[in-house]
């Protein structure tokens, strides 16, 4: 039997996660400090940084690289793909409904037991597509 570790939620966490669930984008961590700060939460950055990783370890949020040198983090943890503007960075996200086939697939592929899956695509938004 395996022991799940507990999980401990002290106020700066709930208030990270807070941030993050109540975003309608995927904010980095300067991001989500600038808010706190907003909110009249002063948090050191360290104590912001070890919130972010003990979330993400814990579940409770995903954390995103899409090339842009800094992590976003999404309030979503299931199975969903990604899109990012190759020029103004601004990031969406959409349902893929093939994508659970695409996890067979990779585990066919490659004998491995597939335990998540991360999609990013690139492009242009409509708003760039349009001035480009």
């Amino acid at each position: 039997m395996s022991q799940q570790r507990s999980l401990l939620l002290t106020k700066q966490r709930k208030a990270v996660l807070d941030m993050i669930t109540e975003a309608d984008d995927h904010p980095t961590a300067a991001e989500i400090i600038e808010r706190l700060n907003n909110r009249g939460y002063h948090f050191a950055y360290g104590t912001v940084y070890n919130s972010l990783r003990y979330l993400t370890e814990a579940g409770l949020v995903q954390e995103l690289h899409v090339g842009d040198g800094a992590c976003h983090y999404d309030r979503r943890t299931d199975d969903h793909c990604h899109i990012v503007c190759r020029q103004c960075h601004a990031i969406a996200e959409f349902d893929l409904p093939e994508s659970a086939e695409l996890v067979q697939h990779a585990g066919r592929r490659s004998d491995y037991e597939v335990q998540a899956m991360t999609l990013l695509f690139e492009g242009l938004c409509p708003a760039c597509a349009h001035t480009a």
